[in-house]
């Protein structure tokens, strides 16, 4: 029987820590570690991993939803791993399918989890319809530009009071005064 656990987090940038202190506790023989998202279909040290286990093992991991990438993916697994007699330990559930009360849990835990992941693709489905966000500069009123000039002319106001009184920035301010004295140039 050897421990072999498995380490993913989904992005370069993100750390494995907290998994990697699971280490002390449980002692593996093999550690597998890689930084990939879970949706992806090929994912190298998982499958080599897979490819190592041996009748026996026991597969553990800091949380379900670093194993598999979805409840189909997750059943599929632990057929296999039932007929090979693999043990997997969920470090997070707090799940040991070696016990019936463990299997049990499993199950609930990965209906949980997918039902987290699909509720959450819905969500940013919904925000992605709902987002009115354009891209580019936000469009400044012509009225505001024309005041802003009007008073920039009269000589009365420094551009920065200009810009705070009509809540533009001075970069704007420039830019749209340019504009103009190009236009009126060609004029």
């Amino acid at each position: 029987m050897k421990k072999r656990m498995y380490i993913r987090v989904s992005k370069e940038e993100q750390k494995t820590d907290r998994q990697h202190e699971l280490k002390k506790k449980y002692n593996p023989h093999f550690v597998y570690e890689e930084k990939i998202s879970s949706g992806k279909e090929k994912r190298p040290q998982l499958d080599k991993m897979l490819a190592d286990l041996e009748k026996g093992d026991v597969v553990i991991v800091e949380s379900l939803s670093r194993l598999f990438r979805s409840t189909k993916h997750l059943i599929l697994l632990m057929e296999d791993f039932e007929k090979r007699k693999i043990e997997l330990v969920s470090d997070k559930e707090n799940v040991n399918t070696k016990t019936p009360h463990g299997k049990m849990m499993f199950g609930i835990f990965s209906v949980l989890s997918q039902f987290e992941k699909d509720l959450l693709q819905q969500r940013i489905n919904e925000g992605l319809k709902v987002s009115t966000k354009k891209s580019g500069r936000p469009k400044i009123d012509n009225k505001i530009i024309e005041t802003s000039i009007e008073l920039y002319k009269s000589k009365k106001y420094s551009v920065r009071e200009i810009c705070e009184r009509l809540k533009i920035s001075r970069s704007t301010f420039y830019r749209e005064l340019k504009r103009i004295e190009d236009l009126e140039n060609e004029n």
